[in-house]
């Protein structure tokens, strides 16, 4: 059984056994009632935070794996990906959705994958300027006393606006925002064609992977 589908309790029992304790001599371990880890195995009671960690110690694993069920080897391989328990729990929901893991499994192992992926990064980065830009102009136009319908705009609705303040601004700092929240507008459509660009090429490399695999 995965143990990040167990319980808690189950997870105890587990690494117990393998060790070859048994509930009296964990709990001499860890100087509790052998009805204390009783309890814990069968989940009657709730493990404190203090005995979580010496729990992990006697059990020899980690906390994560007492309370996720991540084991030490995964939570270092999440570690050295720098991937956040978030994006893991979405991938590991996301594979029965599209089909299996071995979808997943294909589009990292696509050649173009990490052409994709330096792209989407390209791409956030440039939303994020131009969000902040947006929050600038937002701000510059508020303090030059220009109306607005809503202090959250769409872009579109920013773009319009940019635009009047190049032609007539209503300050110097209007102006300089305005002005910067369109260079990063064209950024973004940019890094926008370029992104559908590394799609492409993840797509027309899969299909050339499958004529090599027929010859």
């Amino acid at each position: 059984m995965n143990s990040n589908k167990m319980t808690i309790g189950e997870r105890i029992k587990l690494k117990r056994e393998a060790l070859g304790l048994t509930q009296r001599e964990l709990s001499e371990k860890l100087y509790v009632k052998r009805e204390t880890v009783n309890q814990w195995e069968s989940g009657t009671r709730q493990i404190k935070g203090d005995d979580v960690a010496r729990l992990a110690d006697a059990l020899e694993t980690t906390c994560d794996y007492i309370l996720r069920g991540v084991e030490a080897e995964q939570l270092h391989f999440f570690k050295d990906l720098g991937l956040t328990g978030n994006a893991v729990k979405k991938l590991k929901k996301m594979a029965p959705q599209v089909g299996g893991n071995d979808v997943l499994n294909s589009m990292i192992g696509n050649d173009m994958f990490s052409l994709l992926v330096g792209r989407w990064g390209d791409y956030c980065t440039v939303a994020q300027g131009l969000n902040q830009a947006k929050i600038e102009l937002i701000k510059a136009l508020t303090d030059a006393g220009v109306k607005l319908t809503s202090k959250e705009l769409s872009d579109d609705d920013c773009t319009i606006i940019a635009y009047s303040q190049l032609k007539e601004p209503s300050s110097k700092v209007c102006y300089e925002f305005a002005k910067l929240f369109m260079q990063q507008q064209n950024k973004k459509e940019y890094f926008k064609f370029k992104l559908q660009q590394g799609i492409n090429a993840m797509t027309e490399n899969y299909d050339i992977s499958l004529r090599d695999s027929r010859r």
